[in-house]
């Protein structure tokens, strides 16, 4: 019985090393794949730049002042879909937030429902994003998926549909380019 239990342990060993090297070859990572001109040509357009403006590696804090139900799940939707390098993540703390929505009054300013102050350095990386949002006409869902996919580097012209597939693919490869990369 010891000896059978050993030759399957033995078997399976082996099946699991063929598989996992392909037969005994040797096993090579995947290229990082590179964006097509077509990608690149729809970035341009959704970001309105000639140059990759966006957040650099790692955690963004995001302040909600406003105590919207919705700026968690906006958030979730945002990160799923870049996938990776860099995380928005919604925090209590105004100070210790790179991204902060408040609420003003905006009445006779001219700026309508919302106003986005977005502050970048010379590396195209945004380090600073002030978010004012009315709230006599600003408190519904599409004012705040527009004003976080402007935080985050689209252009304001381009959020009307939300988060489509195609914004989606926009916001993976946007955030697979280094700040500072050439759409043209």
């Amino acid at each position: 019985m010891k000896k059978l239990i050993l030759i399957l342990i033995v078997l399976m060993l082996s099946i699991v090393m063929v598989l996992f090297t392909g037969c005994n070859e040797t096993v090579v990572p995947p290229i990082d794949e590179e964006p097509s001109a077509e990608i690149l040509a729809l970035i341009k357009e959704y970001t309105g730049t000639d140059q990759v403006l966006r957040w650099a590696e790692g955690i963004v804090n995001v302040y909600d002042g406003t105590n919207c139900e919705w700026v968690g799940d906006i958030l979730d939707e945002i990160n799923v879909a870049i996938d990776g390098p860099v995380i928005f993540k919604l925090n209590d703390n105004y100070n210790n937030s790179q991204i902060k929505i408040i609420f003003e009054d905006l009445t006779g300013t001219g700026m309508g429902q919302a106003q986005i102050d977005v502050e970048s350095n010379d590396e195209y990386e945004i380090f600073n994003v002030g978010i004012k949002i009315d709230p006599l006409i600003g408190v519904e869902q599409p004012i705040y998926v527009c004003v976080l996919l402007v935080a985050v580097g689209i252009d304001i012209e381009k959020w009307f549909d939300g988060l489509t597939q195609e914004m989606k693919t926009v916001l993976y490869w946007f955030y697979r380019l280094g700040p500072g990369y050439p759409l043209i």
